[in-house]
């Protein structure tokens, strides 16, 4: 995001009042910012300086409590890790991530909020997960792109794509040696997003196979999101 020269006058200053150990507060800092801009020759009221400090806020370059800004985050290399996990993993969650940085639950959790704080990364409720992606990823493939990440899904479709004339629930179960309610669940999730098909046999019983076209839509679509 582009700023004036008052703006980044404004933020040099706020800059500085956070590295006095000091939080955030849009109403306590005026007076302090109003005091510095002398020494920059800037005539700025306090509304116009609430109005820079809103848009601040708007684009959380600052959070309001937080001794933080936006562009100091990730200074922290832990966090940076983190972060750059969930870029190269979207659609990752929380025991993912403890374990691949070796870390507990409240320290995770901690990084975490102060990345959706500062909209670095977003957060959705996937089935029983909350999962995270980089914020300036489309939301559009949320759903295909964690499902279609989960190896026991991807063993599903690769025995129906070798099947190709579609298969019974306990047919899929048995060759791959899964648990029947198990690969019941990933079928119908798989379903609902119209990445297979589901067609009643003569005897009404519902035979599966991939759905090419909506199946390689999804793919592109996620191979698009990614490098954006």
């Amino acid at each position: 995001m582009e700023l004036s020269d008052v703006e980044n006058k404004v933020l040099v200053i706020i800059k500085d009042y956070l590295n006095q150990n000091k939080v955030f507060r849009a109403k306590k800092i005026v007076p302090f910012i109003m005091t510095r801009l002398k020494a920059f020759d800037v005539d700025l009221n306090e509304q116009g300086i609430q109005k820079i400090l809103w848009k601040f806020i708007r684009e959380h370059i600052v959070v309001p409590g937080s001794k933080l800004m936006k562009e100091t985050i990730l200074e922290t290399n832990t966090r940076k890790t983190i972060f750059n996990f969930i870029d190269k993993n979207p659609g990752t969650y929380l025991r993912e991530i403890m374990d691949h940085h070796d870390l507990g639950s409240h320290e995770t959790l901690w990084h975490l909020n102060l990345l959706l704080k500062f909209n670095l990364i977003r957060a959705k409720k996937i089935g029983r997960y909350k999962t995270y992606f980089n914020a300036k990823m489309p939301e559009d493939y949320d759903e295909e792109m964690f499902y279609l990440g989960d190896p026991d899904i991807n063993l599903i479709i690769q025995t129906l794509v070798e099947q190709n004339e579609g298969m019974l629930i306990n047919h899929v179960a048995e060759k791959l040696g899964h648990n029947f309610n198990t690969v019941k669940s990933n079928l119908e999730k798989l379903s609902q997003l119209e990445l297979v098909k589901v067609s009643q046999g003569g005897d009404g019983q519902a035979f599966y196979s991939v759905n090419p076209e909506k199946f390689k839509e999804a793919l592109h679509g996620i191979e698009a999101m990614k490098t954006q």
